[in-house]
């Protein structure tokens, strides 16, 4: 295998950029012989909380003794995180080998997949050579046209939160990207949503009443909280009592709930789900209000829209109460970059802008402008300089957010576990 070729082929590929479309996608599978139809499926769309559900839903069947592959993006401390079985990344040396194989096919069929065409058959054919007994897949953008929809009949659709997002591509108005969200669903599949506005929630039921697809949503006023720090939550909701979870914010026992209707539904399709209080409190996933470290308090949280932004902004108020903090911040250009600045300058006393890189990055520069406009100092630095000099300015009991996007998050994550470890 020549690994030096490969990488540098996919390398390539990658420098293409997205496509909104099956059709290489389905090529591509079908030249394989379909791997994914050898697969059972929990497939997640939405704008916000994939990835939290994702990582509560295979935590649960992983604990519960299920064979769970995972695919799921963006990555935040491995490239190869995207693809998993049971909690473990595929590996580089059957990566390269898949992508050998693969690359082969395309050359002789006359394919030009995009990476995460790609990417997403390679998934397929890793999680079908290892007998997985369930994947839990994650959309990539929008969901009837991305490639993961490739896939014919899943156990069961979520949609976990609808804004505006990618509108240049899924649509300017909610009911639009709702639609685009929807085209997951499935004839006669159970569809489970999660907390989404009248109009988006109106689109996904139409969607779901003309597939005959039963709908099953949740109920926030049901959700119990009976304990909540930095430490995780506890809460109830409605048959299942005292569920703890690690992952920390109010909006994840949203999440948390959304992934307990999941796995009601596959519970009734005779998954073991025995596992269900361990999993769900085992569930972790990184860049997702996640404490570094904690004397001075370092969170890192990739929200990367405007409803992440707010989220985040909320929880912020709720553990700290209307203490100030220090913001590290680096943003995607093609994000709304200015609403996301904006609610964290409302609990930030200094910040640290940081560029973020490819052809979808932000120069720090763009930051800083927004920040000083605010008479909030700012200072303009990589990601690793950043940690460092926060950590510098933070007094014991004082807080370091890092926000943004999950892109940079990984090297500022590992400055900071790597300077004291979490007391």
């Amino acid at each position: 295998m020549d690994s030096g070729r490969i990488t540098k082929e996919i390398y390539e590929i990658s420098k293409k950029g997205s496509s909104y479309g099956l059709e290489s996608t389905i090529a591509l599978a079908r030249a394989v012989k379909d791997p994914q139809n050898k697969l059972r499926f929990v497939h997640i769309a939405g704008t916000n909380g994939k990835g939290s559900v994702l990582s509560y839903v295979s935590s649960v069947l992983t604990c519960s003794g299920c064979k769970t592959g995972v695919y799921t993006s963006p990555t935040v401390m491995s490239y190869y995180e995207r693809i998993q079985i049971d909690g473990r990344e595929i590996s580089p040396d059957d990566y390269l080998r898949l992508a050998e194989y693969l690359l082969d096919i395309c050359k002789k069929n006359k394919l030009s997949p995009t990476i995460f065409e790609l990417e997403t058959v390679m998934a397929f054919l890793w999680f079908a050579e290892n007998n997985c007994d369930i994947v839990v897949l994650e959309a990539g953008l929008g969901g009837s046209l991305d490639a993961t929809n490739i896939i014919e009949t899943p156990e069961v659709c979520v949609i976990t939160s609808i804004a505006k997002e990618h509108t240049q591509i899924l649509g300017n108005t909610i009911s639009e990207i709702a639609a685009a969200k929807a085209g997951i669903i499935k004839p006669n599949t159970p569809i489970c949503v999660g907390q989404v506005d009248k109009e988006a929630y109106e689109v996904i039921l139409k969607t779901a009443l003309e597939k005959k697809s039963p709908v099953y949503s949740v109920q926030p006023e049901q959700v119990d909280v009976k304990a909540f720090d930095l430490s995780g939550s506890i809460f109830d909701y409605k048959k299942y009592k005292n569920v703890e979870i690690s992952l920390l914010g109010r909006h994840q026992l949203i999440n948390a709930a959304l992934a307990l209707e999941v796995i009601n539904v596959l519970k009734s399709k005779g998954f073991n789900t025995d596992g269900l209080k361990e999993g769900m409190k085992r569930a972790y996933m990184p860049g997702r209000m996640e404490v570094v470290r904690k004397k001075p308090l370092f969170i890192c949280d990739g929200a990367h829209n405007p409803q992440g932004a707010a989220s985040l902004r909320k929880t912020m108020e709720d553990y700290l109460g209307g203490k100030k903090l220090i913001a590290i911040i680096g943003i995607l250009k093609d994000k709304d970059y200015k609403s996301i600045i904006n609610e964290i300058l409302s609990l930030a006393k200094s910040v640290y802008a940081v560029s973020t890189t490819g052809e979808r990055g932000l120069e720090g520069k763009a930051i800083e402008k927004i920040v000083r406009e605010r008479g909030i100092p700012c200072t303009l630095c990589t990601p690793t300089e950043a940690a460092e000099l926060a950590l510098n300015e933070a007094k014991e009991d004082e807080v370091i957010l890092a926000c943004g996007s999950f892109t940079y998050l990984g090297e500022v994550i590992s400055y900071g576990k790597s300077k004291q470890n979490i007391k």
